[in-house]
């Protein structure tokens, strides 16, 4: 087939609005952790659960609160004692704190934490490392994990723990401060489970404290 040229069209120039630079915006975060949640809550009265575990030198309180974190996760009913004092003694080891405190202190601090939630709550389920993942209306995603959750009759309680190791007026100040963390995890159950957050608290097992937020 042989082409044939079309006829040329001619196009007028139309003038249409400029556009207007906005500048910059500011968005929301993509993602957010819990930690970062600022915000300072009302501190109840300290609950005493003993007596404060002794600390020795200066360690990384970082990795002493790690160690701590994952003991407390994995320390459930039925664990034979000499298994719960190998796991601790690896644990203080493997973080690098194995002179800093006792092993034993730490089942001590497993054992009246245990006590403590069976008589306020008896009956109730535990859901160690719980991962919690939330959309904001701003689009924001908070993404982490809480440390203790019981389920109970009424709702959940949110735990958390901190191995601050100082006196009790400061660790009740410090406690009022992770309130934007609990709040955040306390959304995130909500909006999952449709029940209600009844409780949340600070857990201080180095000084032997529970503090309501």
């Amino acid at each position: 087939r042989v082409a044939m040229p079309a006829a040329a069209v001619t196009v007028t120039p139309v003038a249409l609005p400029a556009f207007v630079a906005a500048g910059p915006k500011e968005h929301a975060p993509a993602w957010a952790s819990p930690s970062s949640a600022e915000a300072t809550g009302v501190a109840g009265e300290p609950e005493v659960l003993g007596d404060r575990l002794t600390l020795t030198g200066s360690p990384d309180m970082d990795k002493l609160g790690d160690a701590f974190h994952h003991f407390l996760a994995a320390d459930v009913p039925g664990l034979d004692p000499k298994h719960r004092l190998e796991m601790a003694t690896g644990l203080l080891k493997r973080w690098g704190v194995a002179g800093a405190i006792e092993a034993e202190a730490m089942l001590v601090a497993g054992d009246r934490l245990r006590a403590w939630v069976e008589k306020r709550w008896p009956g109730a389920k535990w859901h160690r490392e719980w991962p919690i993942q939330h959309r904001h209306s701003t689009g924001t995603i908070v993404r982490g994990t809480a440390d203790l959750i019981l389920e109970t009759k009424e709702g959940y309680v949110v735990i958390d723990h901190k191995t601050f190791p100082g006196g009790i007026e400061e660790a009740r100040k410090r406690a009022a401060g992770y309130a934007g963390q609990l709040r955040t995890y306390s959304e995130a159950i909500v909006a999952a489970t449709g029940r209600p957050v009844t409780g949340t608290m600070i857990h201080l097992p180095m000084v032997g404290l529970v503090v309501d937020v």
